[in-house]
């Protein structure tokens, strides 16, 4: 999308948002619509420098916070779409202002959103296409998928219902809390297999983080596509204290 195009929108979407601001009742149900269409996404250093250069020539930025080797942005789901496609919008500093948002309200929007508005999928690495033909009817009612393994050793898949930028779900705590809950141990280790889903691991004596490490890399280079790729690093996921560290 060029540059022109990026602020054609964003002035549309916030004269939606804004549009006869006396009328109180209708400026508090468009605030509330962009409120619930909120989510994060995590974006890689090259992904993040992309979008600040296209948005140089409209003199505006945007929102981010940095996540370990990662970075966090906001993005809006535009309303009435169909299940099978999902088109958002970056949030930027315009809009954020225009809709007199802070940085921090953006992220506990997201945090809350996210997970809601992306839907959950779950599945066991060990069998990724388990329930693979029940997913399109359930989907189609926005329900969650959360198809563990029996087996609490094996490793797990998390994406979202699209299976399209789906890495940020484990910012979420809700879903993270789910994970923790199924595995109970005290840490889990995060593969970032690309930008739309996580494999998490439990840890556990077998558990070799260098091998983990090497295995990112090495699959990033053979299988993910170069503009999938999220990050060659793996994450330590502390339960206790809902804390990550990237190894």
């Amino acid at each position: 999308m060029n540059n022109n195009k990026v602020c054609i929108i964003s002035f549309l979407i916030c004269h939606i948002y804004s549009v006869n601001v006396n009328d109180e009742r209708r400026k508090v149900m468009n605030l509330e619509l962009i409120k619930n269409n909120i989510i994060f996404r995590l974006i890689t250093k090259k992904e993040f420098d992309r979008l600040t250069k296209q948005l140089e020539a409209t003199k505006d930025e945007f929102p981010y916070r940095k996540w370990n080797d990662l970075y966090l942005i906001y993005r809006s789901i535009l309303p009435n779409q169909s299940e099978d496609l999902v088109t958002t919008m970056l949030i930027s500093n315009f809009i954020m202002k225009r809709l007199k948002f802070t940085e921090e309200e953006l992220f506990q929007f997201a945090k809350t959103n996210t997970a809601k508005r992306t839907g959950i999928i779950v599945k066991p690495l060990s069998n990724p296409f388990s329930d693979i033909f029940n997913f399109g009817n359930e989907m189609s009612a926005k329900t969650d998928i959360w198809n563990f393994s029996d087996d609490t050793s094996d490793s797990t898949i998390l994406s979202n219902k699209n299976f399209m930028n789906g890495a940020a779900l484990i910012l979420c705590d809700e879903v993270m809390d789910k994970v923790v809950e199924h595995y109970k141990v005290n840490v889990l280790y995060i593969l970032p297999s690309s930008i739309h889903e996580v494999i998490i691991i439990p840890d556990s004596d077998s558990v070799d983080v260098e091998y983990l490490k090497d295995m990112v890399y090495e699959i990033n280079r053979s299988t993910v596509a170069p503009e999938e790729r999220l990050s060659d690093h793996v994450y330590k996921y502390t339960c206790a204290t809902k804390s990550f560290e990237m190894l």
